[in-house]
């Protein structure tokens, strides 16, 4: 621009007019306007006005003025649009991050307002006369939550409706496997939903809530809450009695161990007896459950050993046999139960089965482990095959 007005003002007043016309020509061609009005206006005062190329050089001038007068507020709205943009963006993360925070307050408002209902029919309970309290049994219903089998919620006897909605029993089976039956908010939505924004799964974790206490509290006159909420935390209602078989479970494991045979044998049973399929099958890909149905695994395993041993040595062939087996259904590699099974079969005079076992515990053992029975057992063998007493 620059070097064109020192153009104009030094060379361009020497030049015929219509070498100032080529040159406007060159200008208007490539939409350079503001040179192009600067030599119209030089252009302009060598003509007489009453010229017709005077009027349309005037003409000319005006349409270059306001073309480049609209270039400027095309720009400049350029730049109002840019900016509104910046701020169009920055208005969306303050509403993402409002509506969660409003998502929590509506939560935990509902969640209050129904402790609140049920607090305040508890104080009524107990300013009526003793004769019109509930009985024990009806102040402290009995909650047995089945996880050593296909998952299941009894009310007393009663099996309770789980809801349908997958999200909503998992939650339900989460809290009763946590020793607190607790879990923060921040948990679950971790746990079911990690890949959804904040406030995504804060309303599917609010609506699968609850659905699940729809479903439990479904038929009920009484209106029994089940799960808590305060302060961002989801609990299992204390005031009721939670139970389930894995609790009974262990403490039959516990007092087996305490206790001297038979009693032993009889904890034993009775606990194996709870023990259908590995804890929570139903959250088997789930990682919070594994280190628990390895350990109750474990267990159950250990208390077969022992129930298998007893029978052998009783000489109950039948439930000793029985007892490995369900060993191998467990862990189909554990070596110790096909030792249990190659001594049994020789005990009772059949020593090309017990020569089967071995065989079928090679194979297992080379194709899922890659290794040979170890020596215990192969001497077992010889011993059988030698005909030696056991």
């Amino acid at each position: 621009m620059e070097a064109t007005r020192s153009f104009i003002a030094t060379d361009t007043s020497e030049l015929p007019i219509n070498i100032l016309l080529k040159q406007t020509r060159a200008y208007l061609t490539k939409a350079q306007f503001p040179e192009c009005t600067a030599l119209l206006e030089l252009m302009n005062k060598h003509l007489q006005p009453e010229q017709d190329l005077a009027e349309l050089t005037r003409s000319l001038i005006e349409e270059c003025h306001r073309h480049t007068e609209l270039q400027q507020q095309l720009l400049d709205a350029s730049t109002n649009v840019a900016r509104i943009k910046d701020q169009l963006q920055e208005s969306i993360s303050n509403l993402q991050h409002l509506q969660v925070l409003f998502l929590k307050e509506v939560s935990l408002s509902i969640e209050t307002s129904y402790e609140h209902e049920h607090t305040s029919l508890f104080t009524r309970q107990i300013a009526e006369p003793q004769q019109n309290q509930p009985s024990p049994e009806k102040a402290s219903p009995l909650l047995y939550a089945v996880c050593l089998a296909p998952f299941e919620l009894r009310l007393g006897s009663v099996p309770l409706e789980l809801c349908t909605n997958r999200n909503g029993q998992a939650i339900l089976r989460y809290l009763i496997a946590q020793e607190s039956h607790s879990a923060t908010v921040d948990t679950l939505m971790t746990l079911l939903w990690p890949d959804d924004p904040a406030d995504v799964a804060l309303n599917k974790l609010y609506v699968a809530v609850s659905l699940l206490r729809r479903s439990l509290q479904k038929g009920e006159k009484n209106r029994n809450k089940y799960i808590l909420y305060k302060q961002g935390v989801y609990q299992l209602d204390p005031a009721m009695q939670w139970h389930t078989d894995v609790e009974e479970f262990l403490e039959l494991h516990q007092l087996g161990r305490k206790a001297q045979k038979p009693e032993a044998i009889e904890y034993y049973e009775r606990a194996c007896s709870l023990y259908k399929r590995p804890f929570m099958l139903e959250d088997l890909y789930s990682d919070w459950s594994f280190q628990q149905r390895e350990y109750l695994r474990q267990v159950y395993i250990t208390m077969c050993h022992a129930l298998a041993l007893h029978y052998i040595e009783s000489q109950l062939y039948e439930q000793a046999t029985y007892w490995a087996n369900a060993i191998l259904e467990e862990n189909r590699c554990d070596e110790e139960a096909y030792q249990h099974l190659i001594r049994i079969y020789a005990l009772r005079g059949r020593r090309h089965d017990a020569l089967r076992q071995y065989q079928l515990c090679q194979k297992v053992l080379q194709e899922e482990m890659g290794v040979e029975p170890m020596p215990d057992t192969a001497n077992l063998l010889k011993s059988i095959m030698r005909g030696d007493m056991l």
